[in-house]
């Protein structure tokens, strides 16, 4: 716990110390506001997924922890994708209309952070894999390697005086692939090596056509808000396709719709 909160923390301290105090607020703002889908939702989500393994895995029925968490990611993945791929897009406008021109740099940040507050959220949900699996060692261990490469990276990047917003970037990156890392682990630890590849691979053509839409919008549009409605328009066209793909969300949805 000290290693996780430290990677949370230490960030802000080192781009207080390194940059400005107000440098420091911008990045913890736009950190704060990208992740609070996962302050909302990784707990509730964990806690499902979790009860169910566990009982699943005192009665040594690991078949059904592999259907269970091959279904959760495959819902769960595509769903997130959506928020926060339009987030790392319309991060900037989204700012400078909601807060004014003064926040464009946080909105920036909040771009650079929107996929390392996704998979972020992912680690969170199966994160108690290492505990059910009884991989604490594991844990420990990759905790260590988490914060070595995230503070380390940081570092070499004010070393070599790279601006503050390249900086978040790198490290978003460097934080981004850690969590891949951790998400390879614990599906390694259920037999499901090949999971977080496939899921990837099954939604990487709808994330390269989101920023190809998004790439032509901004060369036909010059006014922010238009550019983000059509980018929301494309996002609910992403979704409706998710929904009449999956059969049991869709299910799930008109349950939701019809009691409403």
């Amino acid at each position: 716990m000290l290693l996780i909160n430290g990677t949370t923390w230490i960030p802000v301290l080192i781009i207080s110390a390194y940059f400005s105090p107000a440098a420091a607020g911008l990045y913890a703002i736009a950190n704060r506001v990208v992740n609070i889908p996962v302050a909302a939702l990784g707990n509730a989500i964990s806690k499902t997924y979790m009860r169910k393994v566990a009982e699943d895995h005192a009665d040594n029925h690991i078949e059904k922890i592999q259907i269970y968490t091959k279904q959760l990611i495959n819902v769960l993945f595509p769903l997130l994708l959506i928020p926060f791929s339009l987030l790392s897009v319309v991060g900037e406008p989204l700012f400078s209309i909601v807060l004014g021109d003064k926040w464009n740099d946080a909105g920036i940040l909040a771009s650079a952070l929107s996929y390392l507050a996704m998979t972020t959220l992912l680690t969170q949900t199966f994160g108690g894999l290492f505990d059910v699996m009884s991989r604490q060692k594991m844990r420990l261990y990759f905790h260590i390697c988490n914060f070595i490469v995230r503070i380390g990276g940081l570092y070499i990047c004010i070393q070599f005086e790279i601006s503050l917003i390249e900086t978040v970037i790198l490290y978003s990156i460097f934080s981004t692939c850690m969590n891949l890392v951790a998400l390879q682990l614990l599906f390694s630890f259920i037999d499901k090596k090949e999971l977080l590849a496939n899921v990837i691979a099954q939604n990487l053509i709808q994330v390269l056509l989101f920023f190809l839409s998004a790439w032509l919008f901004n060369e036909l549009f010059e006014s922010e808000l238009t550019i983000f409605v059509a980018l929301l328009f494309v996002s609910f066209i992403w979704l409706w396709n998710i929904v009449c793909s999956n059969n049991k969300l869709k299910i799930k949805i008109s349950r939701i719709l019809s009691e409403f």
